[in-house]
């Protein structure tokens, strides 16, 4: 789940095809482009001096538990 600058809730959601090239989650049409910000690095929004941008939610978490304490991970959704 993924809440936009409106605190809507916008929930992904896998397609009915299950094929390995269709294996991933998907946003709703026209709900724009996500980032994913872990809530333990927030607070580094505007504070931080490395930002380290990766593509997929998963990916971001991954990221996330790695990266240094200082570095701001951020997840596009895509």
């Amino acid at each position: 789940m993924h809440t936009d600058h409106a605190a809507n809730t916008i929930p992904p959601f896998r397609a009915d095809n299950t094929s390995e090239e269709m294996s991933k989650d998907l946003q709703p049409a026209r709900s724009g482009t996500v980032l994913s910000i872990h809530p333990g690095r927030r607070h580094l929004v505007g504070n931080a001096a490395k930002i380290l941008i990766v593509e997929g939610t998963k990916q971001a978490l991954a990221a996330a538990s790695v990266a240094g304490p200082d570095i701001l991970v951020v997840g596009i959704q895509g």
